[in-house]
């Protein structure tokens, strides 16, 4: 089994460069914490129809892209439609065709992103401006619409890809990811949840273990929303995506935030952004798979921020590289 760990994968796709190559710092990102796609496997092939595909193509990648595509496939097969189906306008259509379905009040979406291919300044509100490429927090900037710095991101992103996505800034309470395999038309399994953190500008925290931070919120939905909620997210998966001939794991993030029309009132967007690939949920279930039922929480950091720290009995190290360590420490 071949296994390549490129979580610069959307950069490259941004790029549309089959011979893109990571800058200094993301290459050593790369090989440092690479030994985290094997829990990624240990979790996604513990499934079946995954296990039986990968035996099949000897081929485990973190993620699709235009040098990946040459490798595994030759030239010609790497596509504009491809690309796009790659870019967060697959997930501003996923949420657009929640809205085409008759979901509970809980779950409707309140608001649907909206794609610009020139700037106008006529809001006043709290905004989120994402570029069409990159992921986990990356390309991401929240601020007030009247923000100097939000117009310049705005302004490039629109001159390097001639459109941004806007939507409006809702309170995050909890946030968790939908795990899929599509393994063709009509062949969508859900893998699970997993739950997670992030910072206020929108980037990656931490990744939780064995903590279920939605049972504070258990009264404001119904027992078996997960099971309903994957499943509409299934079929607008199954519309969006595996129609146009995707095959591969998708991490749905989602979140739990305040109502943008009533803030005492907790409510689910089921689509914040759609990841065409293995995430840190895929890694974060795989290494929950093995730590017999305990509770904790890990992040990446720096190797000199990691030094710097204190160290407990209770800590636990992933992977560690010069230059960037995944570790966290059990409750």
């Amino acid at each position: 089994m071949k296994f390549f760990f490129n979580p610069t994968c959307e950069i490259a796709i941004g790029q549309n460069n089959v011979n893109y190559q990571p800058p200094k710092l993301l290459k050593a990102f790369e090989n440092d914490i690479s030994p985290l796609i094997f829990y990624a496997y240990k979790h996604s092939c513990s499934v079946r129809e995954v296990e039986r595909y990968y035996s099949i193509h000897d081929y485990f990648a973190w993620g699709d892209s235009p040098t990946i595509s040459h490798q595994r496939e030759g030239l010609g097969k790497w596509t504009e439609e491809r690309r796009l189906l790659h870019s967060r306008l697959t997930s501003v259509a996923i949420e657009s065709y929640l809205t085409k379905m008759e979901l509970p009040d809980w779950a409707r979406p309140e608001s649907i992103p909206v794609v610009a291919s020139e700037y106008e300044n006529k809001l006043s509100h709290r905004i989120v401006a994402k570029s069409l490429w990159s992921s986990s927090g990356r390309g991401v900037v929240i601020a007030n619409a009247d923000n100097s710095n939000l117009e310049k991101f705005v302004r490039a992103q629109l001159t390097s890809d001639g459109r941004i996505i806007i939507e409006p800034f809702m309170k995050r309470l909890v946030e968790m990811t939908f795990l899929f395999w599509i393994g063709g038309v009509d062949m969508i399994l859900y893998l699970g949840i997993n739950y997670f953190s992030s910072d206020k500008s929108g980037k990656f925290g931490y990744e939780l273990i064995g903590i279920n931070p939605m049972d504070e919120y258990e009264q404001y939905l119904p027992k078996n929303w997960e099971e309903r909620s994957s499943k509409w997210l299934a079929e607008a998966l199954q519309h969006e995506v595996a129609d146009n001939g995707y095959i591969g794991f998708v991490g749905v993030d989602a979140m739990l935030h305040h109502s943008l029309f009533d803030d005492d009132k907790p409510h689910m967007r089921l689509c914040m952004e759609a990841n065409l690939r293995l995430t840190m949920g895929n890694v974060n279930k795989g290494f929950a798979m093995q730590t017999n039922g305990k509770r904790g929480r890990w992040r990446i950091a720096g190797r000199k921020e990691y030094d710097s720290l204190e160290h407990y009995e209770t800590e636990f190290v992933l992977a560690k590289g010069d230059s960037f360590v995944a570790f966290g420490d059990f409750f």
